[in-house]
């Protein structure tokens, strides 16, 4: 994650006094998704962060998730 990310993140943090942030964005270009992901703070934290993430997002949604090993 570059520097204009670490700053907003650090300034967020100041300002909110979270003890953990997670971050993911993406960016398309010529039809090419790059994904990017970062924690900051306690990483047990973030973890949980992640797991409430996917739960809101993924199994309350109803929608089916196929597992990519299966």
């Amino acid at each position: 994650m570059g520097k204009p990310m670490r700053d907003l993140v650090a300034r967020f943090i100041e300002e909110t006094g979270a003890d953990a942030v997670v971050v993911a964005c993406s960016t398309v270009k010529r039809n090419e998704t790059k994904t990017y992901f970062g924690v900051f703070g306690n990483i047990l934290a973030c973890r949980g962060l992640v797991d409430e993430l996917y739960t809101e997002v993924v199994e309350d949604s109803g929608e089916a998730v196929e597992d990519e090993n299966e």
